[in-house]
């Protein structure tokens, strides 16, 4: 099991990892932070919870759509 993981670690770049590293940085840093911009949000603007949920997920669905998109683009 080791081995695989050493070999499969060495398999990619360097700069491959930083990027993974820095991915997996950046939306651990967005899941801690978007219930405390919910909540500001509800406060300051007097926007409903229900509301931020569905601005959630058309920003998620969006994500995946642009993300589709975007990678096709990038493999040609």
């Amino acid at each position: 099991m080791i081995a695989s993981i050493k070999r499969t670690y060495h398999d990619f770049p360097q700069a491959f990892w930083t990027v993974m590293l820095g991915l997996f940085v950046d939306n651990i840093g967005g899941s801690l932070l978007f219930p405390f911009l919910a909540l500001y949000v509800t406060q300051k603007f007097g926007v409903s919870l229900i509301d931020i949920g569905w601005i959630q997920v058309v920003s998620t669905m969006v994500n995946v759509v642009g993300t589709s998109i975007g990678g096709a683009l990038a493999d040609r």
